[in-house]
This record gives C-alpha cells, sequence and structure tokens, in this order.
C-alpha cells in the first residue's frame, strides 16, 4: 500500500450503463507531434473501453484535426479542448477538469523542467480535487535541485502509476510511490490506422532524419554523418523533419543549421498538426533514416525504415536495446525494441483501471512545512507563486 496517502472510498466501476467523463492532463495540442500522439492515443483507449463516452483535454490551442482522426478511427464523438491559461489562478485551473469523473495524467513529458517551460508543479495543480487518477505512459526526469525537492514534499497523487521506461521507475520508487512499467502509448497499430492504406513506405530515394537541439551535438559532426549515410545508401537528398511548429525553436534552428552545412541536397519538412496524417505519410516514405527524437525513431520503426540513431538520453537508448553512455552518434544501424510482452499496453492499463476499482487520494498534496517548500521553488511568474501559496496555505496544509 501506498504509505505516503491515505486512500479514500472505493468506486464501484463495474457500472456499464455509467456514461463517464474522462479529463486528459496532457501536452496535446502544443504543437508537438509526439505529444499529439499521446493525446491521441489516450483518447482511443478511454473511448473503446465502453465506458467512457466523453473525453475533455488540456489544450495548449495549436489543434488537431479532430472530424477526420475521429473518422479514421472509428469514434462517434471527438474530444473536447479545454485551453490552458498560463497565467490561470489555482481556482481556474483546478476547475478546468472538474466535471470530468476519472483523470488522465499524461503521458510524456510531464515530469521534467528542462525542455518545457510548464514545471511539474504547475502540471500537478491542474488535477481537480476529489478525482481518481491514473498516471500513465510517464518518463521522469531530467529535473531540477527544487523540482526534486517540491515532489519529496507532497503525497503521491496517483491512484496508479505507470511509467514507459526502466530509468523513470527509479524516481518514483524513491519517492515511495508506487510504479509499474507500461508500453509508450504511440504504437504501431494506432499510427496505421491513422495512415491510408498504402502510405508508401520507403518510396522515395530520400534520406529521412530529424533532430534536436543538445548540449554537446556539433552541427558539424552531424551533417557530416548525413553525408555518410546518404552516400551509403545512395540517398540523392535529405528530407529534415522537425516535429514541432515553432518556426523558431532551437530543434528547428539545429535543423536548418545542419541543412545548411550539408552536401546532399535537403529540404525542411515543419509539422502542421492540422495536417498530421500528411505528416506521417511523408515521413513513411523515407526507407533509411538518422533519428535522434523518441516518436520519430518509433514512427519509422513502425514504417521498416533502416535507422541510425541518435542517442541523448536514456529513453532513446532503451528504445534501442542500447547501454545508456551519454550523446551518442551510433555509427551502425540499429532496430528499434517496439514492444515489451512482459509489460502492459496504454490500451490494456486503461481499460483496467477503468473497468476496475478506482481510488481518489485524500487529505493535503503538501507535506512539507510551507516556508521550507517555498524556499525551494523558483517558479517564473507571479500567477505560479500565488498558486503555490494558495495551495500551501489550504485545508490541512501544515504550517
Amino acid at each position: 500500500m501506498d504509505q505516503l496517502r491515505e486512500v479514500g472510498e472505493k468506486e464501484d466501476l463495474n457500472m456499464r450503463n455509467q456514461d463517464l467523463t474522462a479529463g486528459v492532463v496532457c501536452l496535446g495540442e502544443a504543437g508537438n507531434l509526439g505529444d499529439d500522439l499521446i493525446l491521441i492515443s489516450v483518447t482511443d483507449s478511454l473511448l473503446t473501453t465502453g465506458l467512457v463516452k466523453h473525453v475533455q483535454f488540456t489544450s495548449h490551442g495549436i489543434h488537431l484535426p479532430w472530424s477526420r482522426i475521429a473518422a479514421d478511427l472509428g469514434w462517434s464523438g471527438v474530444p473536447r479542448a479545454r485551453t490552458v491559461r498560463n497565467r490561470a489562478g489555482l481556482r481556474e485551473r483546478k476547475a478546468l477538469l472538474g466535471s470530468s469523473d476519472v483523470i488522465i495524467f499524461g503521458g510524456g513529458g510531464l515530469f521534467q523542467d528542462v525542455h518545457d517551460p510548464m514545471r511539474p508543479y504547475q502540471w500537478l495543480s491542474l488535477i481537480p480535487e476529489g478525482k481518481p487518477v491514473l498516471g500513465i505512459g510517464l518518463g521522469f526526469g531530467p529535473l531540477s535541485a527544487r523540482s526534486i525537492r517540491f515532489l519529496g514534499g507532497i503525497r503521491n497523487p496517483f491512484d496508479q502509476l505507470h511509467v514507459r521506461d526502466d530509468r523513470s521507475a527509479e524516481f518514483p520508487r524513491r519517492l515511495g510511490w508506487p510504479v509499474e512499467r507500461a508500453e509508450d502509448c504511440v504504437t504501431p497499430s494506432l499510427v496505421s490506422r491513422l495512415l491510408p492504406e498504402s502510405p508508401g513506405e520507403g518510396t522515395r530515394n530520400a534520406l529521412g532524419i530529424a533532430l534536436r537541439a543538445w548540449p554537446g551535438l556539433d552541427a558539424g559532426e552531424v551533417a557530416d554523418w548525413v553525408d555518410e549515410v546518404a552516400r551509403r545508401h545512395g540517398c540523392e537528398e535529405v528530407e529534415a523533419f522537425v516535429l514541432e511548429t515553432t518556426p523558431a525553436g532551437p530543434d528547428a534552428a539545429f535543423t536548418k543549421e545542419v541543412l545548411g552545412l550539408l552536401r546532399t541536397p535537403g529540404e525542411l519538412v515543419v509539422y502542421e498538426p492540422a495536417r498530421i496524417q500528411d505528416f506521417l505519410v511523408a515521413m513513411a516514405g523515407c526507407g533509411v533514416v538518422v533519428s535522434m527524437k523518441l516518436h520519430s525513431s518509433a514512427i519509422w520503426s513502425f514504417f521498416g525504415a533502416t535507422i541510425y540513431p541518435i542517442t541523448y538520453a536514456p529513453k532513446t537508448s532503451a528504445l534501442f536495446g542500447l547501454e545508456w553512455r551519454g550523446l551518442e552518434i551510433v555509427r551502425e544501424a540499429r532496430q528499434a525494441v517496439l514492444l515489451d510482452t512482459d509489460v502492459p499496453t496504454t490500451e490494456q492499463v486503461i481499460a483496467r483501471w477503468i473497468h476496475g476499482e478506482r481510488s481518489v487520494p485524500i487529505g493535503p498534496m503538501i507535506r512539507q512545512p510551507k516556508a521550507a517548500l517555498l524556499a525551494t521553488l523558483n517558479f517564473a511568474s507571479l500567477a505560479t507563486r500565488k498558486i503555490a501559496r494558495r495551495l500551501l496555505g489550504g485545508r490541512g496544509s501544515r504550517a
């Protein structure tokens, strides 16, 4: 049993005539292909349970073509976007998904504070009070010392927690939070259902690349390696896929720098959420790739591409069955380890939880003395500082 929280009254979930509304706390509609696919996957898993009739999710305003997606996946309706305002107060954040019966938290990088301006505290503040919460497909880290101290000072917010890799399980275990592994939310089945029957895998004589800016990664070295792979496989051009919509973002800037150094002709292909299926079809056309990002590597593996990975984090090394040795340009083609039969899929975890028994955590989220905890946090805006003080000064917190 979870010793860091009290468990509230059990809810009977075997009521098949009950129409549940599920709320999803996620990075969806933020202009990132991987996070958008995660949201689509979680929504699909919820709607296929037969008990969940409505899905609402935290949106960041860069909308997906939900009518087309619903038609392709066989849904009877579309999920509802609930836009997150960065300067929203605690009451507004808690109310955003307040009409939900159950909450899905994840997946993706909600427990890191390096690649996204939102911090773990801000994501957790979107969980409405008194709702059962399933954490799914989550990665933990990298985390700053401040975030580590913050998470060490709260009770476990989850009824169940499933992470996407063994390395991510280490931190919640140190906190005393029960945690299990589950497959990543993005699966071959989901991607194939989003595509036309014949997307044309590997039909173009183009080398695909998907890169990200990373400390210590030299654009010149990457360009030389891309040219070598293109020469090795007889590719006449390079298609550089940017999986984010932000044209001035660091990944796009780094990719453009690499393109400018190539001897092989190349073009930039930027993700547009409104045309997500078209972007996937374009990726499917590349039979040889140099891939750095987790979901670009997974997607190209689904299509059977020959992949030369660049690993930068434990999650990307684990995908290819490699030992984590830091940033590494892998000089030989590798096959991704797509499915681990020893752990359940996201769809299986969500179905079991929805059809099983859920528990609602009770008691205050914060366990540390509020003065000590506030001293560990460095919030970027006045609004988030106010949220922290409201939570820490709430009923049941210890002064």
